[in-house]
């Protein structure tokens, strides 16, 4: 199954859906211990001091365990990196490290957007070209439908049932194009100078809807994040073709 979300999808949580919002006390407790989880996890990927590039993506399951999508693996995960190092040195710091993570579990919404802007100009020309957009989706799309095939192979459902490689990766392929078409209509309606681009503005109207790409199987499913901003299930398109199924 398709999934991503589509306009007037729910708006990423807020600053006030935050535990300190709600309980000082309790809210700083969770604070403190979310630093300690931080740097406990830098520590074991960079005993050094520094964490390399090779160690950031296993850095990353950090995020899973405060639960939020998988980054490991995924375009905007691999985009986290440079965005983490913010002196250019070619590693990243526990402070680098743990300013950045902590902005991606707590942060407010206005931090995230920004890093989701850095995350598509990665040149940092200060606008978005729908090249590197459609780009970014493509690639998203297809780890997406890949880990999917991974994870079946492993799954509870048993391989009778399961549909070959083939069928996903066919099934993948078919859908591309639709999903691409779906995200240049969105794009172009923001484009109003038809420039091929949109700046910080326009691109904040443009991530405000959830188009979070989920790769689905029966019950497994397999979600890959396109920005910050979501982290909750999106809604399905239904107007696309019928996914693999099952076997009988």
């Amino acid at each position: 199954i398709f999934a991503m979300g589509v306009a007037g999808a729910k708006p990423a949580p807020g600053a006030s859906d935050t535990p300190q919002a709600h309980d000082p006390v309790r809210g700083a407790v969770r604070e403190s211990q979310h630093l300690t989880v931080l740097r406990q996890c830098f520590a074991r990927q960079a005993p050094g001091g520094a964490l390399e590039k090779a160690g950031f993506d296993e850095a990353l399951r950090v995020a899973e365990e405060q639960g939020m999508l998988r980054l490991r693996g995924t375009p905007l995960g691999h985009r986290l990196y440079k965005i983490f190092d913010k002196d250019g040195s070619g590693s990243i710091t526990e402070a680098e490290f743990v300013a950045g993570m902590s902005k991606l579990a707590t942060g407010t919404p206005e931090e995230r957007l920004q890093m989701t802007f850095q995350a598509y100009d990665s040149a940092g020309t200060g606008i978005v070209h729908k090249t590197d957009v459609l780009n970014f989706f493509q690639q998203s799309w297809d780890f997406a439908w890949k880990t999917l095939s991974e994870e079946l192979k492993t799954s509870a459902i048993p391989q009778a049932r399961r549909p070959s490689a083939k069928d996903l990766d066919d099934f993948a392929r078919s859908n591309r194009d639709a999903c691409l078409g779906v995200i240049s209509a969105d794009f172009d309606a923001l484009d109003a100078s038809r420039q091929g681009h949109l700046d910080q503005q326009a691109f904040r109207t443009f991530v405000q809807s959830d188009r979070t790409i989920c790769a689905q199987c029966g019950t497994v499913e397999f979600r890959v994040p396109v920005s910050f901003m979501h982290a909750t299930p999106p809604p399905l398109y239904p107007d696309l073709a019928a996914p693999p199924q099952l076997a009988a």
